[in-house]
């Protein structure tokens, strides 16, 4: 039985350890200091004969095979280097963004590129079923033009929590949190230059958004389009050609499952997703998708882009 340990209480706890569980023949090993944590969410009991409790956070990684690092990219680049020396790990379940910075995200790939483990990080896009529909589109309509738009109030502004999600300069806000996982999809259909980008925001949080123009060879035009502090809840991804539109995905969500799947109030679709995701790690025989580095490169060019554009900022 594989055994993964799991760092990080939050997300941690209510996505990655459910979606290990769900995968067959998978144990969690959680810090003893979760436990606390792991009570308050009623919801987690059903899995208590799953987890295995250890001392600490070095104990649970002495005793498991692989490790999620559910944590902020700060803390991740810190544990990193543990897993990383640690013979007994041979899968790490890493979150995006990989680090605060492109530079610093470039260094840590290097290192795990070099390394002979498993290695998956959380740019879930691929896993969903719309972006299949996406693919078809680039392969056919390289004349043509593709748009994403992705708007919606985050859980920070909403509920006004201090986070670092909510800020840029620690891989937070609309870019670096949650636009990363268009460029990861984005970088992986082959897309590798960047016409412009642009990051709004304001001190009141009232405005906080992204937006870019793409490019790559043989691919169709790409604009996207990131609001985190909307009052709309929408996504869609939208294909051209000429005077043709097609609707390749339209929900509240990137995330919303398929009509038939998502009429069920017990599924939890990031949950669902996310435990795909993990067993990638085990059903795929490449240890390091190759697009990783890609998916750092072209983060690395939208914000050079952005340095060279004076992009307004509301009052």
């Amino acid at each position: 039985m594989e055994s993964i340990a799991i760092l990080g209480s939050g997300f941690g706890l209510y996505g990655y350890l459910p979606a290990l569980t769900a995968c067959p023949g998978r144990e969690v090993v959680l810090p003893a200091r979760y436990y606390k944590r792991f009570r308050e969410r009623s919801e987690l009991a059903e899995f208590s004969n799953r987890v295995r409790w250890e001392r600490d956070e070095h104990e649970a990684l002495s005793t498991a095979t692989g490790v999620v690092l559910a944590l902020c990219p700060q803390q991740q680049m810190n544990w990193l280097d543990v897993c990383l020396n640690q013979r007994n790990l041979h899968y790490l379940f890493l979150e995006k963004p990989l680090a605060t910075t492109p530079a610093d995200a470039s260094a840590i790939q290097d290192r795990l590129d070099a390394s002979d483990k498993v290695i998956r990080i959380a740019y879930l896009f691929r896993h969903l079923d719309w972006t299949k529909r996406v693919r078809a589109f680039v392969c056919d309509g390289a004349n043509g033009d593709l748009s994403f738009r992705w708007r919606f109030m985050a859980h920070h502004f909403k509920h006004n929590v201090d986070t670092w999600k909510r800020e840029h300069d620690v891989g937070g806000g609309p870019l670096r949190f949650y636009g990363i996982h268009l460029i990861a999809f984005l970088a992986e259909l082959g897309y590798d230059r960047v016409a412009h980008s642009v990051r709004r925001s304001d001190g009141a949080m009232q405005l906080d958004e992204w937006s870019a123009t793409l490019s790559g060879p043989q691919l169709p035009a790409c604009s996207v389009s990131v609001s985190t502090a909307s009052a709309h809840s929408d996504f869609s991804a939208i294909g051209y050609e000429g005077r043709k539109q097609t609707c390749l995905f339209k929900g509240s969500s990137p995330f919303e499952l398929d009509e038939s799947v998502a009429s069920n109030s017990n599924i939890d679709c990031r949950v669902q997703i996310l435990s795909t995701f993990c067993e990638s790690a085990w059903n795929d025989p490449i240890k390091i998708p190759l697009f990783y580095r890609r998916t750092v490169e072209l983060w690395d060019q939208v914000e050079r882009a952005e340095a060279q554009i004076a992009f307004p900022v509301a009052a």
